[in-house]
Formats: C-alpha cells, structure tokens, sequence
C-alpha cells in the first residue's frame, strides 16, 4: 500500500507532495522521498505534515532529517490527529450500481454517500477528474437518482478493485433534498 505525504514548509502555505518509502517502527522515524521543492526543508526543521494512509489523513508535527536531496527521516514530535478534509458526513452504504463514462460501463457499488459525492468500488481505476455518470436507487425514492460526479481521488486495494471517492457535479435541487433527508 502506497502513502502519500504532504510536509508544509512553516510560516508558508507551500505544500511539498512526497511518498512513504519506508518506516522504522523502533526508532518512531517514516522515510519520505520528495520529487521537488525538498531545498524548502532544512535539518532538524519541525513542520506539519498530513499523512494519507488508506484514505485516512492524519496531521502530525514532524522534525526533518535530510538524507539526501529528495529523501528525508521525518520523527513525530506529536501525537497522530485525524483530521476529515469532507465538509459533509459519509454514510456508509452498500448500493451496487453501473458507473458510466464515455462509452464505458463498469458495475461498481457505493461503499459510503452524502449530500457531496460518494465513495465507490470499481474493478477499473479512473483518472481525478474524470468525470462519470451514475443510477442510485434510493429508499423511498419513486425513481433511481441519476447523478453526474468527478473523480476526486483513486486508489487500488487489496483485494483487486479500486476505491474511488468522487464529488457529485450539477446535482439538482430536488435530488440534493432528497439525499439531505436520507443522509442530513
């Protein structure tokens, strides 16, 4: 499983972006590789950095260690805070549907929605920001919702498939009602 790392250089808003490539649980110290921007970061600078591990960022204060010009130790200086980037809560559901784009179509299921986007399982990866249309069958609905969303993020899992979190686009007014009322 890959993890993405995002350091922020202190009194700055520059992100630099970077892959974990190896962890020494004994001395509590991630290895990091930074592709660009790494002279930002300097011995033993504490920065925050956001942790993406199976879809969970956490947000930690790490000291720097450089090993070379793109590889780094970062060494937590504090505690591990989960910190959800979605502005609104997901629900868990298990809705299997088609997921159509271009001439394509794949069945996937929804793993988790909200009034915002939802969360899929698709046996085929897809491109952020590609975008895609979607049927979802709803409780108490007369009608499956049809829905546009795009792409936010892909990553594979461990059983084959790939998860796919995507952003609803245009929804109208009474399909974003109706998902408020199932999922406020």
């Amino acid at each position: 499983m890959t993890a993405s790392v995002q350091i922020q250089i202190p009194n700055t808003e520059r992100m630099l972006e970077g892959v974990l490539v190896g962890l020494d649980k004994q001395a509590m110290r991630l290895t990091v590789r930074v592709e660009s921007g790494s002279e930002s970061l300097r011995p033993n600078m504490l920065a925050h950095v956001m942790l993406m591990v199976g879809g969970a960022p956490r947000r930690l204060t790490m000291q720097v260690q450089p090993l070379n010009e793109t590889t780094f130790n970062l060494t937590p200086v504090s505690a591990a805070q989960c910190c959800d980037r979605r502005k609104r809560k997901r629900y868990t559901v298990n809705i299997g549907t088609e997921v159509r784009f271009g001439d394509n179509r794949v069945a996937a299921r929804v793993v988790n929605l909200s009034v915002s986007g939802l969360g899929l399982q698709a046996p085929q990866a897809m491109e952020a920001g590609q975008e895609f249309e979607v049927e979802l069958p709803l409780m108490g609905a007369e009608q499956a919702l049809q829905a546009r969303a795009q792409v936010r993020h892909c990553r594979e899992l461990s059983n084959g498939l790939w998860y796919i979190g995507a952003a609803f686009v245009g929804l109208s007014r009474a399909d974003e009602l109706w998902l408020r009322k199932l999922f406020p």
